[in-house]
């Protein structure tokens, strides 16, 4: 339930950026602001920090998910490759005891 809460959440953020483009265009062109050009400025280092901070957690985030889908694919060939039960769990009406082959 916790990965279909995280895959339903990530397609609800890119609906949200598809359908409500011209509130982030807003945001975006809000930084042409004169208080964001001058790069000596204290708002402007403090918007750099953050983009730098941000950028850490969005390489993290991706980093994870990368992760993530790497384990679930070696864990089972690792599994496969020393002969034990490898077992892909999901509901379904039909038996999924027997393999076809």
């Amino acid at each position: 339930m916790f990965l279909l809460l995280c895959h339903v959440t990530s397609l609800a953020k890119q609906l949200v950026f598809h359908f409500d483009s011209d509130a982030v265009k807003r945001l975006i062109d809000a930084l042409d602001n004169s208080v964001f050009q001058n790069e000596d400025d204290a708002a402007m280092q403090l918007v750099n920090e953050c983009t730098r901070r941000a950028w850490r957690v969005e390489v993290g985030y991706a980093g994870c998910a990368v992760l993530t889908c790497t384990l679930w694919l070696l864990f089972p060939i690792r599994d496969h490759a020393q002969g034990l039960h490898v077992e892909f769990p999901f509901a379904s009406p039909e038996s999924t005891d027997a393999s076809p082959m």
